[in-house]
């Protein structure tokens, strides 16, 4: 079985570009959730260097796809929407003051006991 897959240095920064600026991230920004250098972003996204797969687990992760992705153009998502969702919605609660946090708490909890009666 032979495989049709290539790798191609250029090809991995174009879509790390594209879904950091999709993701509305700055390369700052995920420069510093990876702990790197803007400049070693800036080299990744111009295909100048390639990426470590320490750090290639991390961007995975942050964008929640997988490496087929940057690789190969294959796109799979890491964790299911529903998944997601959930995330969002905690980041959601975080955010929030103590007040609106009890109040929210209050709705779903009452939204909750109505669709169980």
């Amino acid at each position: 079985m032979k495989y049709q897959y290539t790798y191609d240095v250029k090809e991995f920064g174009n879509r790390l570009r594209a879904i950091r600026k999709k993701n509305g991230y700055t390369q700052e920004q995920l420069a510093d959730l990876l702990l790197l250098s803007v400049d070693s972003i800036s080299n990744m996204e111009n295909g100048k260097t390639t990426c470590m797969p320490e750090h290639m687990m991390k961007i995975c992760q942050i964008f929640n796809v997988s490496a087929d992705y940057f690789y190969f153009s294959m796109d799979k998502e890491l964790l299911q929407k529903e998944a997601r969702d959930i995330d969002s919605l905690v980041k959601l609660l975080q955010a929030c003051s103590d007040v609106d946090y009890s109040k929210i708490y209050r709705i779903i909890k009452i939204m909750l006991e109505s669709l169980a009666a």
